[in-house]
């Protein structure tokens, strides 16, 4: 668990230790693809917390999903497990750091409003500050 359930971090020191060791664990995790499973308990998890405003969900892939037999059905069948409508609402974004630049820009174009490329890790912390505020905008124009 990067961030405990109720600690965020706080400040932007706080939070590049977070973005590092998403890094980090990425480089050395063993080989395969977790993606699915890792958003599925991840959703799970968010959604059985407690009472809260707003549920979110910030997933990381390399987007090799060939190799995995990964599609954009079972990905997005993952991601609004508990979807538009549901009590337990959780908005799911996944972030490609993309080494494999071409399936993951058929994901991207497949799901746009909940799968970004991120092909340059140096914008990710501006990129995951955008994608909330604009999804925190969201909830208040409701």
């Amino acid at each position: 668990e990067l961030v405990p359930f109720g600690q965020p971090p706080a400040d932007e020191r706080a939070r590049l230790t977070v973005v590092s060791k998403l890094v980090a664990a990425a480089q050395y995790c063993s080989s395969g693809d977790n993606t699915l499973e890792a958003i599925e308990r991840a959703v799970e998890k968010v959604s059985t917390a407690g009472p809260a405003d707003d549920r979110f969900v910030f997933a990381f892939s390399d987007a090799n999903f060939e190799r995995y037999g990964l599609t954009a059905q079972a990905l997005g069948k993952a991601m609004n497990a508990q979807g538009p409508g549901s009590p337990d609402e959780v908005r799911c974004m996944l972030f490609l750091l993309a080494t494999f630049e071409d399936e993951a820009l058929i994901m991207a174009n497949s799901l746009p409003d909940q799968v970004r490329l991120c092909l340059d890790p140096r914008t990710l912390p501006s990129e995951l500050r955008q994608e909330f505020a604009s999804r925190m905008g969201r909830r208040s124009a409701l």
